[in-house]
């Protein structure tokens, strides 16, 4: 990343004062070939030269250089990380303002306020206003879209946008931002791969289709979630649904490999079981729940397994947060146990002894804490 932009600096200063290269070139007593090199960023002036252009410009020899303090993304993660676990620990105003501190220095590294946004969506909720801190993402949000150069950036930023306003209660303004038109897949991944297997690079072949494969399933677990989710009266579809994506979740040992795919769809079920007043299968489902959440192998890092056994070298290089999760792992289990103490689709089950047991041992898994 780089953090110095004199040559893009240089040429915004000279068309607002409405020049040419040649005047430009003749105040500082250069050749307009040298000013042409300056903006093309084929050369630097000599930093002698600096204060005669600042004050010619009339902005600080700082302004001029275009300095823009970067950040490398396994800083980034770090610093996440850390910001993340100080949320568990302290005031959220108290972290906020270290974020704001870090925003206002780094205000052109897109890639840390892409994170820092993310830090914001996921830690919302633990706030006196949520909705403040939704707002204050979304300027930030403007700052990536307006700024950045990188497309993939922009995009990320418009889906962040989309689900901002969808946090807010806006929901109508998503299509605005994300469209309405669902794409096919890409297959380059594929095309990529079958590539590499016909040079004989099998290896890479072979790791490149692990990736696609490992994506597909988490986005068929996640979609059946959602559209689970969405019903409310009994339907045999989405039993049906329920029981295929269990099974699969079973297959592929998701619980493990991505608990919190599990933990999404069990949720799901359990409101739909509650809602249409099926205590058996909505309280079978609830254990599945709890064991998920409180087994003695949760973890919040993501990895492979036994199966998927080249994915780890892409999870920790490819994704913006690497293996670890968005929040801590205290405050996931402690969202997860609100879950259920708080969901008032399971207020009929609370003297349940099966729903009670599982809220025992959830508790006591999660420190005894009693929330």
């Amino acid at each position: 990343m780089r953090e110095i932009h004199l040559s893009r600096k240089i040429v915004e200063e000279r068309h607002k004062k409405g020049i040419g290269q040649e005047e430009l070139a003749s105040y500082i007593g250069v050749s307009k070939a040298a000013v042409s090199k300056w903006e093309n960023d084929q050369s630097y002036p000599d930093i002698t030269l600096l204060p005669r252009l600042a004050a010619f410009f009339d902005i600080s020899v700082d302004e001029l250089i275009g300095y823009e303090p970067q950040m490398t993304r396994e800083d980034i993660k770090e610093l996440y990380r850390r910001l993340a676990v100080r949320f568990e620990k302290e005031s959220f105003d108290l972290v906020l303002e270290e974020c704001e501190e870090i925003i206002k220095k780094y205000y052109s590294c897109y890639p840390l306020l892409l994170q820092m946004i993310t830090l914001l969506l996921n830690h919302a909720g633990i706030a006196e206003e949520p909705g403040a801190v939704l707002h204050r993402a979304l300027e930030i949000i403007e700052r990536v879209e307006k700024g950045s150069d990188d497309a993939d950036e922009r995009k990320t930023a418009l889906t962040m946008k989309a689900l901002c306003h969808l946090m807010l209660g806006h929901p109508e303004k998503v299509p605005e931002y994300i469209g309405e038109h669902i794409r096919p897949f890409s297959q380059d991944a594929e095309l990529l791969a079958e590539s590499y297997r016909v040079q004989g690079r099998v290896r890479e072949a072979e790791e490149i289709l692990q990736v696609c494969m490992y994506q597909h399933l988490l986005y068929l677990v996640g979609d059946a979630a959602v559209s689970i989710a969405g019903t409310s009266v009994k339907d045999e579809r989405i039993e049906e649904m329920i029981r295929r994506t269990v099974k699969l979740g079973e297959l592929f040992q998701m619980e493990r490999l991505h608990w919190n795919a599990m933990i999404q769809l069990y949720m799901s079920a359990i409101v739909y079981y509650a809602a249409t007043e099926n205590k058996e299968e909505g309280l079978a489902m609830l254990e599945r729940y709890g064991r998920c959440c409180y087994s003695p192998g949760f973890s919040p890092i993501l990895h492979g397994d036994s199966y998927f056994d080249q994915i780890d070298g892409w999870l920790k290089e490819e994704l913006e947060l690497g293996i670890q999760a968005p929040r801590s792992e205290v405050m996931i289990k402690e969202a997860y146990l609100k879950g259920v103490t708080e969901n008032p689709y399971l207020d009929r089950w609370r003297n349940e002894p099966r729903y009670q047991k599982v809220v025992k041992e959830m508790k006591k898994n999660s420190g005894g804490k009693t929330i």
